[in-house]
C-alpha cells in the first residue's frame, strides 16, 4: 500500500492576503476534545467567546493560553499576531480549523467563506440547510464501490 501522506494531507491550508498559513491538524486526543466541543449542546452556536473556546482555539493554533495573564503564545498564533493578522480574522481561522477538523472538510469550507463576522451569531438554518444539500449533492456524484459495473465471470 501507499503511505498515506503521498494522497492525504492532513493539515488545513488557508490565505489570507496572498500567504497560505498552515493550521495543522490536531493529534487524536486533541481531535477528541475538539469533536466533543463542537457536539455539546452548549457550543451549538460554536461563538468565539468563553473559555471552553479559547482553549479549542489554542488546540487548533498550537498555541499556550495562559488564563492568568489573558494571553496566548506559540504556534500560528505568533505567525498571525507577527503578520498583523486583526483578531476578528485570527478567530476566524481558529474557528474554521474547529469546523474543519470536528465536522468535516465540507463545513470547514463553508465555515471560511460564510462566516466571518458571524462567529458568534447562530448558523442560520437555512444557510445550514443550503451546506448540506451541496454536501449531499456532492456525495451522491461520487462514485461508490456498489455503483461500480460488476466483474463478467465467464
Amino acid at each position: 500500500m501507499k503511505d498515506l501522506r503521498q494522497f492525504h494531507d492532513p493539515d488545513l491550508h488557508l490565505p489570507i492576503g496572498g500567504k497560505v498559513y498552515t493550521v495543522h491538524a490536531p493529534n487524536a486526543q486533541d481531535g477528541l476534545r475538539l469533536k466533543a466541543y463542537v457536539l455539546a449542546p452548549e457550543s451549538a452556536d460554536m461563538t468565539v467567546t468563553g473559555k471552553a473556546n479559547i482553549d479549542m482555539i489554542s488546540i487548533v493554533l498550537g498555541a499556550t493560553y495562559d488564563p492568568a495573564t489573558d494571553t496566548m503564545t506559540g504556534g500560528l498564533w505568533d505567525e498571525l499576531v507577527a503578520d498583523g493578522i486583526p483578531l476578528e480574522e485570527v478567530y476566524h481561522v481558529a474557528n474554521t480549523a474547529i469546523a474543519h477538523f470536528a465536522v468535516g472538510e465540507a463545513f470547514g469550507e463553508f465555515w471560511w467563506e460564510n462566516r466571518l463576522g458571524k462567529e458568534t451569531q447562530p448558523l442560520v438554518p437555512e444557510a445550514t440547510m443550503g451546506w448540506m444539500e451541496q454536501t449531499a449533492q456532492a456525495v451522491e456524484k461520487k462514485p461508490s464501490p456498489a455503483m461500480m459495473p460488476k466483474k463478467r465471470t465467464s
